[in-house]
């Protein structure tokens, strides 16, 4: 219990003294990786042991959905798709998608309900559930649900490969995830810790979130070179 404590007292004195300040996190475990997707909606993960049965989902889609796309040409799975942006759904109806790409308009959150959603100035799309500084237009209500719920409308116990670009939800969603016991073999994402609406405590919950995941088994196998992206696999 001393231990314990005292390692939890190291963390917490790191995590000050790296407020403000970038934080990047090494590699845990050098296993097979390969990047799918776009430059800019791309991802490494493990391609080892998917194929045309894993259950794969998707959160955060805006106008690049590359990854998913790759995933599906490449093992013949299913790739369930959640994103509520109104221009998002938009976007969706005019291209042309195979049918493993399952499309809901929902999004994922830390509780069920319905929440507003500020889309930010740049001319992509992006929204997010942090109130922005700077916004291009007027808040929307989207309805929102935990991914426990989410497996339980979809009949999936467990997931292969999930990713998420949710804009600085992650947080939140991820300390449900874990507290719910969901079993996922590979989590890769994009951390928005950097976003001046979350100023100097997103380092704070960047270190947090890492050592959650740590300490429940998830080892990180990439980290994008500006320390945005992370690829984490479980292990035994």
């Amino acid at each position: 219990m001393k231990h314990i404590r005292n390692v939890i007292k190291r963390a917490v004195r790191y995590c000050l003294s790296r407020v403000g300040k970038d934080v990047y996190f090494p590699i845990d475990v050098t296993i097979n990786k390969v990047r799918y997707g776009s430059d800019y909606g791309g991802y490494d993960i493990c391609p080892d042991g998917l194929n045309s049965e894993s259950i794969i989902y998707s959160f955060g889609l805006g106008d690049d959905i590359s990854f998913d796309l790759s995933l599906i040409s490449n093992f013949g799975c299913k790739v369930f798709a959640y994103d509520p942006s109104p221009e998002t759904k938009q976007w969706l109806s005019c291209q042309n998608l195979p049918e493993q790409f399952i499309y809901h308009d929902v999004g994922i959150g830390s509780i069920n309900g319905i929440m507003s959603f500020y889309p930010s100035p740049n001319k992509r799309i992006n929204y997010s559930l942090i109130p922005k500084l700077e916004m291009k237009g007027l808040p929307v209500n989207v309805a929102l649900l935990r991914l426990q719920n989410i497996l339980e409308l979809n009949d999936h116990s467990h997931i292969d490969l999930l990713k998420m670009d949710i804009e600085g939800a992650e947080f939140d969603v991820l300390k449900d995830i874990i507290a719910s016991g969901i079993d996922i073999r590979q989590i890769v994402l994009e951390f928005h810790h950097k976003h001046k609406e979350l100023r100097k405590r997103g380092t704070v919950l960047l270190i947090s979130t890492i050592l959650l995941l740590k300490q429940n088994n998830y080892k990180i196998f990439a980290v994008s070179s500006g320390g945005i992206e992370y690829s984490f696999i479980k292990c035994a």
